[in-house]
């Protein structure tokens, strides 16, 4: 089978993450393992079953399987595994990769026949897989889906799992499981004042984010430039909510920006934040790791 590995790649990266792309005729065990703990998506690509590590005789295939089982209390966890082709591989079954894959915050995305069953069983926070057999979705879709992710696609209007699925999957056999409101990067989805403050008085803003952040670096996110204004007071009140007082002391326009160097995401990857500076005024529009500003009147 064909599966849209590109379009993956460059969605994750373009967000700083890494993807594991697992194809089934090629993938090493070793490989999933050491990502484990450091991957934004996992990419299955495979029939039906979580084939690696091809080998070209029995004897290795079956030493490799008893390595791999030698350290475990389930013995069935690995086995061998000849494909029609006469090509040997080892299968990894899917409690192990359960037990084995440690990353809770991973969307898992796995283009196979009726995947959406063993995907269902695993520990992602959002996965997406076949709910029937083959063919699925055409090549086009799934570039669409992945653009949508990345914010490339529609303004950034579905950037969010359950929207990008719901906008290029509708009546298809690709099913969605999990949290949903997962993005590869935070955003601004709110900012108050919008327009204006008053010189010499204390004015409370208050930034939400389409993500939950570390809110232990609230205090260093927002800046203002313009107006002689001070910033004081930065805290979340919540993983989505930072609020902040600023006194302006001259009349003027004044700059208020969320700095991403520490708008970052809560979660273990601290994926920085998607603002409106590239590309120029228009806000989460990958890439990532830019400021969020917009303007006030000092009056």
């Amino acid at each position: 089978m064909t599966c849209e590995s590109s379009a993956v790649i460059k969605a994750v990266a373009l967000h700083g993450y890494t993807a594991v792309h697992h194809d089934g005729y090629a993938a090493k065990y070793q490989h999933m393992k050491n990502a484990s703990g450091s991957t934004g998506v996992f990419f299955i690509c495979a029939h039906g079953g979580f084939v690696m590590d091809p080998v070209k005789t029995e004897a290795q295939q079956n030493a490799r399987v008893k390595e791999y089982v030698s350290t475990r209390a389930n013995k069935n966890s690995f086995y061998p595994y000849t494909a029609s082709s006469g090509q040997r591989y080892v299968l990894m079954n899917w409690p192990t990769i359960k037990a084995e894959w440690k990353d809770a915050n991973t969307i898992g995305v796995y283009e196979g026949c009726s995947s959406a069953a063993s995907m269902g069983r695993l520990s992602f926070r959002d996965s997406i897989g076949y709910k029937a057999s083959c063919p699925g979705p055409s090549e086009a879709r799934w570039k669409r889906f992945w653009a949508e992710l990345s914010g490339q696609q529609s303004n950034g209007k579905h950037r969010n799992v359950i929207d990008a699925h719901a906008v290029t999957f509708a009546n298809s056999n690709v099913r969605h499981q999990g949290n949903g409101a997962t993005v590869l990067s935070p955003a601004v989805s709110k900012c108050s004042p919008a327009t204006s403050i008053q010189v010499g008085v204390t004015t409370k803003f208050s930034v939400t984010f389409d993500a939950a952040m570390e809110t232990l670096l609230g205090g260093y996110i927002p800046e203002v430039v313009g107006c002689d204004a001070v910033v004081s007071n930065a805290a979340f009140t919540s993983p989505y909510v930072l609020n902040f007082d600023v006194t302006a002391k001259s009349k003027g326009q004044a700059a208020v920006s969320m700095l991403q160097t520490w708008s970052v995401s809560g979660d273990n990857f601290f994926a920085h934040l998607d603002g409106n500076a590239k590309p120029r005024n228009t806000n989460h529009v990958g890439p990532n790791r830019d400021d969020f500003t917009w303007f006030v009147d000092c009056l």
